[in-house]
């Protein structure tokens, strides 16, 4: 592993984990982890079509905001990629951009969370939350689940607590992995890409939530990596890798067919 470089500044971050491709650069130094606010500092994001499209733009996308902020990729303090869970082919794409320009210019990487990206994009809507947890549409009729918590500053002071780390559910299970629920008492802040197709199971649940639309945003991944790197999670490029949870796409002929009689 790289020894870490004293001042964490010109940081990359890039997701593909879901149907939206988003970068953003951080020109100069980063906010300090525990920061209430991001500074004075311009943060230059790109957001597009991700999926299978993501890896046609995604280096010119790369070359066009280091080109706006005056910089060369050997300039670059550390790259953030979104490790995942999420769609496979994205996950990848993301993870082999970070290796191969981490491998190339000797830069340290540090893989984020997409569930906790998503958590920490939707506190921008809700400054005052500290528990939220955060749904992926995984296919299949399942999700990607996890719930974190969080400290008071917009720059976490520390890394968000996965009180229940990243899991596969059912979307008819999400009260199992609300920590603490109790019936027709406890509300819960959701996050993510999931209400519009799963909601209407949850409109009779005995449960309160407020949702919010969120998908993994860059630009939080950079609020996460201050936190992030001063816990010492940052490695070397040929260490990254995605975090798949689950490791297949579809299911079997057998499977739909049981599925479509129950």
């Amino acid at each position: 592993m790289s020894e870490p470089r004293p001042v964490l500044q010109h940081a990359l971050a890039i997701d593909s984990s879901t149907e939206q491709l988003s970068l953003a650069l951080a020109p100069g130094p980063l906010p300090l982890a525990g920061a209430t606010h991001w500074g004075d500092g311009a943060v230059l994001s790109i957001t597009d079509s991700g999926g299978a499209k993501a890896s046609l733009n995604l280096l010119g996308h790369v070359q066009a905001l280091l080109h706006q902020a005056g910089l060369q990729a050997q300039d670059l303090g550390c790259i953030a990629y979104g490790r995942g869970p999420g769609a496979f082919t994205g996950l990848r794409t993301a993870c082999a951009v970070a290796q191969g320009l981490g491998f190339a210019h000797n830069i340290p990487v540090v893989g984020v969370g997409s569930l906790m990206c998503i958590a920490q994009t939707a506190r921008h809507q809700r400054p005052d939350a500290r528990r939220i947890t955060a749904l992926l549409d995984a296919r299949m009729d399942e999700l990607y689940s996890a719930t974190f918590v969080f400290d008071g500053a917009l720059i976490p002071t520390q890394v968000p607590v996965d009180i229940e780390p990243p899991a596969l559910v059912s979307p008819d299970d999400i009260a199992d992995v609300l920590p603490d629920w109790q019936p027709d008492t406890a509300a819960a802040i959701l996050a993510g890409n999931t209400e519009a197709l799963y909601g209407g199971r949850w409109a009779h649940a005995p449960w309160q939530a407020q949702h919010i639309h969120a998908l993994p945003h860059a630009k939080a991944m950079l609020e996460l990596l201050p936190a992030l790197w001063a816990a010492g999670l940052a490695t070397d490029a040929a260490h990254a890798t995605p975090l798949y949870v689950r490791d297949r796409v579809a299911l079997t002929t057998a499977e739909r067919a049981a599925k479509a009689q129950a």
